[in-house]
C-alpha cells in the first residue's frame, strides 16, 4: 500500500508539471492534450479507488466515536440540565422572598422621627 501510494504521487507530481508545461495550439496539440486529460481521469479514479476504502473505514470509525461520546455525554447532558433548573428555581424564589421583604417595608408603619 505505502508504495502504491508512493507511485500514486510521484504520477500526480509529473502530471501537474506536464500540465504546466502543456502548450495547445494546434490540432494535434489538442489531441495531445485530450489523451492526457483521459490519463490524469484515470490517476484520479486510481487515487479515489486506493483512497476510498481507507476514508470510508476512518469516516465508519469516527461515526462510533461520536455515537459512543453522545452516548457517555447524554446523561451528563440531562443531569447538567436539571441542576440548572433547580438552581434557577432557587433564584427564582430568592427573588420573589426578596420582592415579598420589599412590599412588606414598604407596607408597615413607619414612626414619625422628630428632629430636636
Amino acid at each position: 500500500m505505502k508504495n502504491e501510494m508512493m507511485e500514486i504521487e510521484k504520477e500526480a507530481v509529473s502530471a501537474d508539471r506536464k500540465a504546466q508545461g502543456l502548450i495547445v495550439k494546434t490540432q494535434l496539440d489538442y489531441d495531445t492534450a485530450n489523451q492526457f486529460l483521459k490519463s490524469i481521469k484515470e490517476l484520479q479514479a486510481k487515487i479515489k479507488d486506493t483512497f476510498g476504502p481507507i476514508i470510508s473505514k476512518a469516516f465508519q470509525a469516527h461515526k462510533e466515536a461520536k455515537a459512543q461520546e453522545t452516548k457517555h455525554l447524554e446523561p451528563l447532558i440531562k443531569a447538567e440540565s436539571l441542576i440548572k433548573n433547580k438552581m434557577l428555581e432557587f433564584i427564582r424564589e430568592q427573588e420573589r422572598i426578596r420582592q415579598e421583604q420589599k412590599e412588606n417595608y414598604k407596607q408597615r408603619p413607619r414612626r414619625n422621627v422628630r428632629k430636636h
